[in-house]
């Protein structure tokens, strides 16, 4: 702030009311000079005071306005500060419940979406087994291989949450819970298809009909099938 503020503001403050003192005085002598005029019918002999003292009062409230304004401004700021106050109260008291139940309504939906992705991992695409011996990729719903014929070790499905895990994972990846497993500590393999379990009923029947003192080669019913195993049962029965 100027030092010489403090001294400006007084003389301001003195010299515009003293100019609008002026400007009234001589405002006032001109004019009565002038309808004072109208009885006499002679020319009004002050109405030039008329013309400085209207300048003057136009000045002189200039300089007070100027000399005052800092005044002005503060008794119009503690006038209007209250009401702005007062304002933002009620506006924040009016909306404070509207805020809350914007932010619950945010909160739940952000709740729900982690619940659905969690409920959701059912859908989510699994990756393609592939064969621990020859690495070929199979189709999801595969139990062996199509190349090798090897028993294919599928991702593991907690029970619980539902998370998909790697075949040769211990514990969930979602939850933490210890997923089934076996006695080796691997994933449960799924029993070899139906269609393999007939193929390999007449060979069980036809060692269960030589066994006792009938002796049957096993290269000899891998190499020669069923029926040659039958022969060479009857050769060692005769």
């Amino acid at each position: 702030m100027d030092r010489d503020h403090h001294e400006k503001q007084r003389f301001l403050r003195t010299l515009g009311p003293g100019l609008v003192v002026a400007g009234v005085v001589f405002t006032a002598i001109g004019l009565i000079s002038f309808f004072a005029s109208f009885d006499s019918f002679e020319t009004p002999r002050y109405f030039w005071c008329a013309f400085i003292g209207l300048p003057l009062l136009g000045a002189g409230a200039k300089v007070t306005k100027f000399a005052y304004l800092g005044a002005v401004s503060r008794y119009v700021a503690n006038e209007v500060a209250p009401i702005g106050t007062d304002t933002i109260r009620y506006v924040a008291e009016g909306t404070r419940g509207a805020v809350r139940d914007i932010a619950a309504a945010v909160g739940a939906g952000l709740r729900e979406g982690q619940e659905h992705e969690r409920s959701d991992g059912a859908g989510a695409p699994e990756a393609l087994p592939r064969c621990e011996r020859c690495d070929q990729a199979n189709d999801a719903d595969a139990t062996f291989c199509k190349h090798c014929g090897t028993a294919l070790a599928k991702p593991e499905r907690c029970s619980d949450c539902g998370e998909v895990n790697d075949p040769d994972a211990n514990f969930c990846d979602g939850c933490g819970r210890p997923l089934a497993r076996d006695g080796r500590g691997t994933a449960a393999r799924t029993s070899p298809p139906a269609e393999t379990q007939a193929a390999a009923e007449p060979r069980a029947a036809v060692l269960g009909a030589l066994e006792g003192d009938r002796a049957v080669d096993d290269d000899v019913l891998d190499a020669g099938g069923i029926g040659e195993g039958l022969e060479v049962g009857r050769e060692g029965a005769g």
